[in-house]
Protein backbone atom coordinates (compact mmCIF):
# COMPACT_ATOMS: atom_id res chain seq x y z
CA UNK A 1 0.00 0.00 0.00
CA UNK A 2 1.27 3.48 -0.86
CA UNK A 3 0.28 6.89 0.42
CA UNK A 4 -1.22 9.44 -1.93
CA UNK A 5 -0.68 13.08 -1.06
CA UNK A 6 -2.99 15.73 -2.48
CA UNK A 7 -1.85 19.31 -2.14
CA UNK A 8 -4.93 21.56 -2.25
CA UNK A 9 -4.48 25.34 -2.42
CA UNK A 10 -5.93 27.26 0.55
CA UNK A 11 -8.24 29.25 -1.75
CA UNK A 12 -9.90 26.07 -3.13
CA UNK A 13 -13.63 26.14 -2.40
CA UNK A 14 -15.07 23.12 -4.22
CA UNK A 15 -15.54 19.48 -3.33
CA UNK A 16 -12.87 16.84 -3.74
CA UNK A 17 -14.10 13.38 -4.66
CA UNK A 18 -11.79 10.41 -4.32
CA UNK A 19 -12.64 7.13 -6.01
CA UNK A 20 -10.72 4.10 -4.85
CA UNK A 21 -9.98 1.26 -7.29
CA UNK A 22 -9.20 -2.17 -5.89
CA UNK A 23 -7.35 -3.51 -8.96
CA UNK A 24 -10.25 -5.77 -9.94
CA UNK A 25 -12.25 -2.98 -11.53
CA UNK A 26 -14.33 -2.33 -8.40
CA UNK A 27 -14.61 1.21 -7.09
CA UNK A 28 -16.15 2.76 -4.01
CA UNK A 29 -19.67 4.00 -4.87
CA UNK A 30 -19.47 7.25 -2.93
CA UNK A 31 -16.96 9.31 -1.02
CA UNK A 32 -17.25 8.52 2.67
CA UNK A 33 -16.00 9.56 6.06
CA UNK A 34 -13.52 6.78 6.62
CA UNK A 35 -13.55 3.15 5.56
CA UNK A 36 -17.30 3.14 5.01
CA UNK A 37 -19.01 4.87 2.07
CA UNK A 38 -22.52 6.28 1.77
CA UNK A 39 -23.44 3.26 -0.35
CA UNK A 40 -22.21 0.90 2.33
CA UNK A 41 -24.18 2.77 5.01
CA UNK A 42 -27.37 2.56 2.92
CA UNK A 43 -26.75 -1.18 2.54
CA UNK A 44 -26.41 -1.42 6.35
CA UNK A 45 -29.82 0.24 6.71
CA UNK A 46 -31.36 -2.25 4.27
CA UNK A 47 -29.77 -5.21 6.05
CA UNK A 48 -31.18 -3.99 9.37
CA UNK A 49 -34.69 -3.03 8.24
CA UNK A 50 -36.55 -2.99 4.93
CA UNK A 51 -37.31 0.43 3.49
CA UNK A 52 -36.69 2.79 0.56
CA UNK A 53 -33.22 3.66 1.86
CA UNK A 54 -31.44 3.89 -1.50
CA UNK A 55 -34.29 5.84 -3.07
CA UNK A 56 -34.17 8.38 -0.23
CA UNK A 57 -30.37 8.67 -0.46
CA UNK A 58 -30.59 9.20 -4.23
CA UNK A 59 -33.32 11.80 -3.72
CA UNK A 60 -31.21 13.68 -1.16
CA UNK A 61 -28.26 13.79 -3.58
CA UNK A 62 -30.51 14.93 -6.45
CA UNK A 63 -31.84 17.78 -4.27
CA UNK A 64 -28.28 18.95 -3.63
CA UNK A 65 -27.72 17.59 -0.13
CA UNK A 66 -24.21 16.49 0.74
CA UNK A 67 -24.06 13.16 2.55
CA UNK A 68 -21.58 12.86 5.40
CA UNK A 69 -20.65 9.93 7.60
CA UNK A 70 -19.70 11.39 10.98
CA UNK A 71 -16.81 9.76 12.76
CA UNK A 72 -17.59 7.78 15.87
CA UNK A 73 -16.37 9.31 19.10
CA UNK A 74 -12.67 9.03 19.68
CA UNK A 75 -11.81 5.65 21.14
CA UNK A 76 -15.12 4.09 20.10
CA UNK A 77 -15.08 0.95 17.98
CA UNK A 78 -18.72 1.43 16.95
CA UNK A 79 -19.84 3.00 13.69
CA UNK A 80 -22.27 5.90 13.49
CA UNK A 81 -25.73 4.58 12.58
CA UNK A 82 -26.76 7.44 10.29
CA UNK A 83 -25.94 9.67 7.35
CA UNK A 84 -25.86 13.41 8.01
CA UNK A 85 -27.35 15.20 4.99
CA UNK A 86 -26.38 18.89 4.73
CA UNK A 87 -27.96 21.41 2.35
CA UNK A 88 -26.51 24.91 2.15
CA UNK A 89 -29.27 27.20 0.92
CA UNK A 90 -29.16 30.89 0.16
CA UNK A 91 -30.76 31.77 3.52
CA UNK A 92 -29.55 28.99 5.86
CA UNK A 93 -28.06 25.53 6.12
CA UNK A 94 -30.33 22.62 7.00
CA UNK A 95 -29.37 19.19 8.28
CA UNK A 96 -31.37 15.99 8.16
CA UNK A 97 -30.20 12.62 9.40
CA UNK A 98 -31.03 9.38 7.60
CA UNK A 99 -31.21 6.20 9.64
CA UNK A 100 -32.84 2.81 9.07
CA UNK A 101 -36.29 4.24 9.91
CA UNK A 102 -36.26 7.41 7.74
CA UNK A 103 -35.16 11.02 8.22
CA UNK A 104 -34.76 13.04 11.43
CA UNK A 105 -34.43 16.77 12.09
CA UNK A 106 -32.91 17.55 15.48
CA UNK A 107 -32.07 21.23 15.22
CA UNK A 108 -33.74 23.83 17.43
CA UNK A 109 -33.15 26.38 14.67
CA UNK A 110 -35.22 24.39 12.17
CA UNK A 111 -37.85 23.11 14.64
CA UNK A 112 -40.66 25.40 13.46
CA UNK A 113 -40.05 24.40 9.86
CA UNK A 114 -39.70 20.70 10.66
CA UNK A 115 -42.90 20.42 12.71
CA UNK A 116 -44.88 21.80 9.74
CA UNK A 117 -43.21 19.71 7.03
CA UNK A 118 -45.01 16.80 5.33
CA UNK A 119 -45.08 13.65 7.47
CA UNK A 120 -43.69 15.33 10.59
CA UNK A 121 -43.80 13.44 13.89
CA UNK A 122 -42.47 15.77 16.61
CA UNK A 123 -40.91 14.14 19.66
CA UNK A 124 -41.67 16.11 22.84
CA UNK A 125 -40.11 17.61 24.87
CA UNK A 126 -36.93 17.51 22.75
CA UNK A 127 -36.44 19.41 19.51
CA UNK A 128 -36.49 16.26 17.36
CA UNK A 129 -38.88 15.72 14.47
CA UNK A 130 -39.05 12.34 12.75
CA UNK A 131 -40.07 11.56 9.19
CA UNK A 132 -40.28 7.77 9.34
CA UNK A 133 -41.32 5.49 6.51
CA UNK A 134 -43.73 3.43 8.63
CA UNK A 135 -45.53 6.46 10.10
CA UNK A 136 -45.47 8.97 7.23
CA UNK A 137 -44.89 6.87 4.13
CA UNK A 138 -42.06 7.12 1.61
CA UNK A 139 -43.61 9.97 -0.39
CA UNK A 140 -44.02 12.18 2.67
CA UNK A 141 -40.37 11.54 3.61
CA UNK A 142 -39.29 12.57 0.10
CA UNK A 143 -41.54 15.66 0.26
CA UNK A 144 -40.10 16.64 3.65
CA UNK A 145 -36.58 16.57 2.17
CA UNK A 146 -37.69 18.81 -0.70
CA UNK A 147 -39.45 21.15 1.74
CA UNK A 148 -36.16 21.42 3.68
CA UNK A 149 -34.40 22.77 0.56
CA UNK A 150 -37.17 25.32 0.07
CA UNK A 151 -36.86 26.37 3.71
CA UNK A 152 -33.09 26.71 3.32
CA UNK A 153 -33.60 29.08 0.39
CA UNK A 154 -36.37 31.20 1.93
CA UNK A 155 -35.23 34.34 3.78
Amino acid sequence: MADIIVDVPAEFSGKIHIVLHDGAGTTTPDPGGGPESLGTMVARFAAYEAGPHQEVADHMKALGFEGLLPQARKGSASKTPYIRWVYKGSARTVRLYQNSKGLVSDSKKQLDFATGAPGASPVAPVHEVRFYYDAAGKNAVLEAAKAATQYANTP
